[in-house]
């Protein structure tokens, strides 16, 4: 709710700010078979790359952290 997310976005401002979010839709689910997708990483850092429900990302918690999607963070060496 508005409540939370101004007070979570109160308490960590500074580390909020310092990420930006970039997202690519798709217009066609995969249902079957093997598929896989690439990106080519230009700059160092903590990034997470990975997929999530499109309904139910928020901008405050990172990709993965729920059931709806799945990430990779290279920079740790982990999945989430």
């Amino acid at each position: 709710n508005r409540r939370n997310r101004e007070a979570i976005n109160s308490a960590n401002s500074e580390r909020i700010s310092n990420y930006r979010t970039y997202r690519a839709e798709q217009t066609f689910a995969v249902t079957r078979g093997k598929w896989y997708y690439e990106v080519e990483l230009l700059t160092p850092g903590r990034m997470l790359i990975g997929w999530g429900h499109a309904s139910k990302l928020d901008a405050y918690y990172p990709l993965g952290t729920d059931s709806y999607g799945y990430s990779f963070d290279g920079f740790h060496a982990r999945r989430f």
